[in-house]
């Protein structure tokens, strides 16, 4: 019985971690976006 309830709790957790992977990726690629939309503005500040 108690394989059975950790089996159980292996395949849960199996699949929370595709979704806060995703997620993880997700964010990664929102990151991404706006440290190169960050470098754009940058580069139109006049240097010094």
């Amino acid at each position: 019985m108690k394989h059975n309830l950790n089996a159980k709790a292996i395949v849960g957790l199996s699949g929370e971690v595709v979704s806060v992977q995703a997620n993880v990726d997700s964010l990664v690629a929102e990151m991404e976006t706006a440290f190169a939309q960050a470098d754009l503005f940058l580069k139109t500040l006049p240097s010094e």
